[in-house]
């Protein structure tokens, strides 16, 4: 027995068990020495062994709480769950007072969420025992916290750092407290503190990764999960974490392998399921995306990845068939879901919820398609139907105060087209403006949209959390500068947090809620039939609907030659994002190629999803031939680079049906045509707006064969350019130096609100 003794003290436990061992085949009959060597063999992790140890020894001394509760510990890791129980009780009914007994039946019954009230009980009574047990306060916290009882979670685990400064796992378990409520900079001090503890935390590396993807800290958050995965090479919630950051890093086919890993670990793992349908997605293969969410929704009950399975669109087109096909079948799904009978939480909607960003880009009318689907989303989940508690209550104060609500304020084109508007709107004394920022990005720009708002709210948690704080301005106009472009805007805009919300055409689409009143547009941009393709009342201004920016011009422009444009080549440029590029608009550049030898038509890959340019490619393959041959792709452009193309093309082309936004604006403004053929919906016709209040026709096509002849034309006739930019150079100030649109949106805010009350 000393011999053991000794050796367990020394940290030797495969030696003491063998002195043990020596002593009970010595003396059969001796209780202490098995109860010995039962811990020196749980020390080990021999668990069968351990357990037969404690029953000798039990069976020898059958009161011994100390060795009941011993063998429950090892009947818990065998998962006899049931005889561990028993054994924990009879250890408590043997010593009342045991806050180890307490603490470890407590750990036993929190493996069970259906008995996590029972096991808070036993951690309660191990501290009230023994008040500085700190595992035992340790483990109520966790128990706290998985019962949704934070900040007493939070007070428990406050409680071990007193206990003990660097409880590594008590800090990893409150920055998952914090991680939950999105308190993203408290939750990374946790995580911090825990890997100064202790360096090889895996999980807290893990959970450290998750807070710099949410804070879109790309770069750290895979650095975190590499080195979680070098400390816990099985570890698969670190893989599906790398996966993220290597998607958002545009390595997707990493990404889409980071997935697979971690599902060949846990099979079951919603998230990774999840994930990989995304990247599948935006591989382009929409059937196996489309597989591999209504797998993750039927493994998980989440009805909201069956919503994300029916509405799959990959970010670069296909042909106009595959279009059709996926218009017929997003309606098909979205009736069909709309019949089940099923329920999600916040937590699961924002969890998997993705906007539907992509419909706009199809030339669909979305009217019916967007309101069926937020009709859905209020179904599923009834609290984003939430209501604002002032808007039962009459007015009192005089201004108007109307809160403008974006995550794109700084140098974003949205945060571009709104500054101006809001310096403007600012100087109004019947106006209260109020800024409500849901990102984390902040700039110069962000300053000076800031410097224009009376109040400035960082908005910040979980859905709920950024709600009420928008409730709690009780405004009583909620401006969405753009609503669909982040996981944010669209949740809000299905709420009424305000007397009267209206959108502006920052992403130019209805939203389909019932909750936003009107969509502010102008009558530059609007056909006489647009009404159809919005759920929201269209409100057109006489002026263009934002304070356009002239724009700013590098005066060291690379020429021809240094961006590598062959002598005899005629460049088409057609400058937008690949995921604007319809089927219908190859056939043109087809045309373009067959009718010009010389043409070069020249587009730009994507800054992160390089992915795209082979997806282009392809399609461009089946709806081009051989002209696809004759289209070069550009690396994505620094601000010079992309001013040097403007400058250097011989044609600068707007697509369709949906064209081009801040570019045309970019380019008009410099003096440089671009040709448009505008279509029926305001996303199409940016371009042809601002070329009639510029009173300029020529650059704007009557339909595609003219807009074919008139793109060769501007290509091959150098004095037509030339004249083109006079005329534009010279009708700039019709651009701006409007200042209408303020006074315009003004008087639409107090009318909207004297309206509402009238009502």
């Amino acid at each position: 027995l000393a011999s053991g003794h000794a050796h367990g003290a020394a940290g030797d436990a495969l030696r003491a068990a063998a002195d043990y061992r020596r002593c009970v085949q010595f003396d059969r009959g001796c209780a202490l020495g098995w109860f010995r060597l039962g811990a020196a063999l749980q020390q080990s992790a021999q668990w069968v062994d351990a357990d037969k140890a404690y029953r000798r020894a039990l069976a020898l001394r059958p009161v011994w709480p100390e060795a009941w509760c011993n063998a429950g510990d090892a009947l818990r890791a065998l998962d006899r769950f049931d005889a561990a129980e028993r054994a924990y009780r009879k250890a408590l009914a043997q010593r009342p007072a045991f806050p180890e007994g307490w603490c470890n039946l407590g750990v036993l019954l929190d493996m069970r969420a259906a008995r996590r009230e029972e096991a808070l009980e036993c951690f309660t009574r191990a501290v009230h025992e023994n008040p500085d047990f700190t595992e035992a306060h340790y483990n109520r916290g966790s128990a706290l916290g998985a019962l949704g009882r934070t900040v007493e979670a939070v007070d428990a685990y406050a409680r071990v750092f007193e206990l003990d400064p660097r409880h590594a796992n008590a800090y990893n378990n409150l920055g998952i407290l914090f991680l939950g409520d999105e308190r993203l900079d408290d939750a990374r001090v946790c995580f911090e503190r825990a890997l100064e503890a202790d360096a090889t935390h895996a999980r807290a590396l893990n959970n450290l990764g998750n807070v710099h993807l949410r804070l879109q800290r790309f770069p750290d958050a895979a650095a975190c999960f590499e080195r979680a995965l070098g400390l816990s090479p099985d570890f698969a919630e670190a893989f599906n974490g790398a996966g993220l950051a290597a998607q958002e890093l545009g390595h997707v086919d990493a990404a889409s392998e980071l997935f697979t890993r971690a599902l060949s670990l846990r099979p079951r793992l919603v998230e990774a399921r999840a994930n990989l349908a995304m990247a599948r997605g935006q591989l382009g293969d929409a059937a196996a995306a489309k597989a591999a969410f209504l797998q993750a929704a039927q493994e998980s009950g989440n009805a909201i990845l069956a919503i994300r399975a029916a509405t799959v669109l990959p970010a670069i087109m296909g042909t106009a068939a595959s279009l059709d096909a996926e218009r017929a079948s997003i309606a098909e799904e979205l009736r069909a879901l709309a019949h089940c009978e099923t329920s999600a939480t916040e937590a699961q909607f924002m969890q998997y919820f993705d906007p539907p960003f992509y419909c706009a880009y199809r030339g669909w009318n979305n009217r019916a398609l967007l309101g069926e689907l937020a009709a859905l989303y209020r179904k599923l989940v009834p609290g984003l139907a939430f209501e604002a508690p002032h808007l039962g209550t009459g007015r009192s104060r005089r201004r108007v105060r109307v809160g403008f609500v974006s995550s794109h304020f700084f140098s974003h084109s949205v945060g571009v087209s709104f500054v101006r508007l809001l310096q403007n709107l600012s100087t109004d004394p019947r106006l209260e403006l109020v800024g409500i920022t849901l990102g984390g990005r902040e700039d110069a720009l962000t300053a000076r949209i800031r410097a224009s708002c009376a109040g400035w709210v960082s908005a910040r948690g979980t859905l709920a959390a950024i709600r009420a704080a928008i409730a709690e301005l009780e405004l009583d106009v909620l401006f969405f500068t753009d609503v669909g472009m982040d996981r944010l805007t669209y949740p809000l805009a299905l709420s009424r947090l305000a007397r009267v919300q209206c959108l502006s055409g920052g992403h130019p689409e209805t939203t389909g809620s019932p909750s936003v009143d009107c969509l502010i547009s102008s009558r530059w941009l609007e056909t006489p039939g647009a009404q159809a393709f919005y759920t929201e009342r269209l409100v057109l201004l006489e002026a263009y609907n934002s304070v356009l920016v002239p724009p700013v011009v590098a005066t060291d422009l690379a020429t021809r030659a240094e961006l590598g444009i062959d002598g005899h080549a005629r460049v088409y440029l057609c400058p937008v994002k690949l995921h604007k590029l319809h089927p219908e608009f190859d056939a043109a550049l087809s045309a373009i190629v067959a009718r010009d030898p010389q043409a070069s038509i020249v587009l730009f890959e994507d800054e992160r999803q390089r992915h795209w340019r082979a997806q282009t490619q392809t399609r461009q393959w089946r709806t081009m031939g051989a002209a696809a041959e004759r289209v070069r792709f550009e690396p994505w452009a620094d601000t010079r680079t992309f001013q040097s193309w403007l400058r250097a093309a011989d044609a600068v082309l707007d697509c369709w049906p949906f064209g081009m936004g801040t570019t045309a604006i970019s380019a008009l403004g410099q003096g440089i045509p671009v040709l448009t053929l505008p279509a029926e919906r305001l996303s199409g016709r940016g371009t042809h707006a601002l070329l009639r209040m510029m009173d300029l026709d020529w650059p704007i096509a009557r339909d595609a064969a003219d807009y074919v002849d008139k793109a060769v034309t501007l290509a091959r006739e150098p004095d037509l350019r030339h004249r083109l930019a006079q005329d534009l150079r010279a009708r700039s100030d019709v651009l701006f130096k409007q200042g209408d649109c303020a006074a315009e949106v003004a008087e639409f805010l107090i009318e909207s609100v004297t309206r509402e009350a009238a009502a």
